[in-house]
């Protein structure tokens, strides 16, 4: 409801089904009382409740049927489809191209890094976070020692751009190049419409794109 006539605010909403997945699951295994998960249930179902009335109230209540709820169902489908339980899930270097020679690390508080977490992977950044941030400086010592089986780059240009600049910073540093991601050509750029601007209800597009690089053997699309 900032805006009228586009969908800021809905992207927020995602980040509650992390709300309500750890809610259920909390449920089954005995965790929370009855009274708790239905107290929390009720906040959620609120907060939904008041999404529609402030839609309404900028005038555009087809928002909700036609632009929130099926980003949320095609969010929720993505995710569902990700093993819960793995006994290796794919670590993950997330960098994100800034300027020009500045490149950092993504960690969990960032939009992209969430969403690498709620799919089950790791984000191998989180390990040097102490502080909190949302973005890091690289460690090449500790991103070498976990050795990822992928990097996935957030763009700030263009894929070209961004790889120029990945290849200009780190081409010749010989411990990127001695990367199993870097070697066996495992580095995702991606487009900044979808992960470096606002997507709106291009949201689930983003998760299932993302979904797809994490878990290429899974079929996100049909």
């Amino acid at each position: 409801g900032i805006v009228t006539g586009r969908g800021i605010g809905i992207i927020d909403t995602i980040h509650l089904l992390e709300v309500v997945q750890s809610l259920i699951r909390m449920e089954e295994a005995g965790v929370l009382a009855v009274e708790d998960v239905a107290g929390s249930r009720a906040w959620f179902s609120d907060y939904l409740k008041w999404f529609k009335v402030f839609c309404n109230l900028n005038g555009r209540p087809e928002l909700w049927e036609r632009v929130a709820m099926p980003a949320l169902d095609k969010v929720v489908d993505t995710l569902c489809r990700i093993p819960e339980k793995q006994e290796n899930p794919p670590k993950v270097f997330a960098m994100f191209s800034a300027t020009k020679d500045n490149i950092t690390a993504n960690t969990s508080n960032t939009v992209l890094g969430g969403m690498i977490s709620e799919m089950n992977a790791v984000n191998i950044s989180d390990a040097d976070n102490a502080s909190g941030a949302d973005r890091i400086e690289i460690n090449m010592e500790s991103v070498f020692a976990a050795d990822p089986d992928l990097i996935v780059v957030q763009c700030h240009a263009s894929a070209e751009d961004d790889s120029a600049q990945l290849e200009r910073v780190y081409g010749e540093n010989p411990v990127w190049q001695s990367l199993r991601a870097v070697q066996e050509g495992r580095i995702y750029f991606l487009e900044p419409h979808l992960f470096h601007y606002k997507p709106n209800s291009h949201f689930a597009e983003a998760y299932q794109q993302l979904a797809q690089i994490l878990y290429p053997d899974i079929d996100f699309e049909n």
